[in-house]
Parts: structure tokens; sequence; C-alpha cells
């Protein structure tokens, strides 16, 4: 299961690679016992958001293949910030 909070701020890419934006927060469908997501929103260029749809747009990590490389200090981050939880 992935949690939103995972999601928070993971870059957003398109389907040449290219970064669009980074996760800002989900949509849901309402009026179900397990709320569906339907949409990805964006915080794209310039802070302007948008909205992706779930359904359409989205590809599961096992078909889109290996994440694109992250830049160094991006991972250094990550990495220190795993390391202080574990202490």
């Amino acid at each position: 299961m992935i949690y939103l909070s995972q999601m928070l701020g993971e870059p957003v890419y398109d389907v040449n690679g290219e970064k669009i934006g980074r996760v800002n927060d989900l949509g849901i469908a309402t009026g179900e016992v397990f709320p569906r997501v339907t949409a990805l929103a964006v915080e794209g260029p310039g802070k302007t958001p948008f909205m992706i749809s779930w359904r359409k747009y989205v590809v599961p990590a096992a078909r889109r293949g290996p994440d694109p490389p992250r830049p160094p200090q991006q991972a250094d981050r990550r990495h220190a910030r795993h390391a202080r939880r574990s202490r």
C-alpha cells in the first residue's frame, strides 16, 4: 500500500521522461468505503497547479520500468532522513 505522505513532493514525469512537476495532493471518489484515487494533483512550473487523471495517465511502477535517476543531493537528503529515523 502506498500512502499520500510517501508521494507528496515526489517528481512527476511525462512520457518522454521530462519532469513536469511534483505531487501535491490526490483526488478521490467519495461515497465509497475505500475511496478510489481518481486524480493526481501536481504543482507544475511556476507553482501552477493541475490535475492528471489517475486511470488514464498514471502508469504503475511495474509497467513503466526503472525510475529515472535522482539528482545526487536529493538522494543524499533521503538517506539522511532515513538515517535519522532509524536511530
